[in-house]
């Protein structure tokens, strides 16, 4: 698949963005997580699948992660800080409007997901639906309840790190979204492979329904063990 890389100059400093797929096709923006490993390599694997099915990609790697090294401020990883000016949401904004996206699908990982999660808070209507991958995020005032945008959380049972308290926190305050919570202790694929499979699985399917979480997750998972078999 033809890719194409782009530094995007933001306030806060450069930011590379991969961009696979045609620019007329529906956009699927992607956030990584805050670890300094962290990249748009992380969602490498959805690329080539999404394109196939029509979809246009921009991963980004936010600035001081990845190829976006030389970030005059770094961002924290707590989401109070997500809206802040020159912060993670307000960089994304001006990414969106440098590549003249409008709407688009969402998917966080992580940092990423709670970045997402602030996307949706801050830009409502504008985003279609949102796939999230254990989201790190601390809600202030209540602002959970005003997201009305549909929404998958994808969690492990064995990561250390998120809680699954927290997938069902935020499952229960986001309205429209679906919890998928599952483990991997018969898996042999990672953690990300599977979550991110079943993200695909989703939006194969679901973008040509009318009502996009009627889809039963236990049909979700089949398919998955049915890829991990070939």
């Amino acid at each position: 698949m033809k890719r194409q890389e782009h530094f995007v100059e933001t306030s806060v400093g450069s930011a590379f963005v991969l961009e696979s797929g045609e620019s007329q096709q529906p956009c699927c923006l992607m956030i990584h997580g805050w670890s300094k490993s962290d990249d748009h390599q992380r969602w490498n694997f959805m690329f080539d699948s999404l394109v196939l099915e029509g979809f246009r990609i921009l991963a980004i790697d936010m600035p001081g992660f990845g190829r976006s090294q030389n970030a005059r401020r770094l961002f924290k990883a707590r989401s109070e800080e997500n809206l802040i000016k020159d912060g993670p949401v307000d960089v994304i904004e001006q990414i969106l409007k440098k590549f003249l996206i409008q709407r688009f699908y969402l998917f966080g990982l992580s940092w990423g997901g709670g970045v997402a999660i602030s996307l949706a808070i801050e830009l409502k209507s504008r985003i279609f639906k949102m796939f999230l991958f254990m989201p790190s995020y601390t809600e202030q005032k209540d602002e959970l309840k005003f997201i009305n945008t549909s929404c998958m959380i994808l969690w492990i049972k064995e990561d250390l790190i998120h809680p699954c308290k927290m997938g069902k926190y935020l499952s229960n305050r986001i309205k429209l979204s679906t919890l998928v919570n599952h483990s991997i202790e018969t898996k042999s694929i990672s953690p990300e492979n599977y979550a991110t499979l079943i993200m695909i699985r989703v939006l194969k399917i679901k973008i040509r329904i009318s009502f996009i979480w009627q889809f039963e997750v236990y049909d979700q998972f089949l398919m998955l063990e049915m890829i991990k078999s070939n």
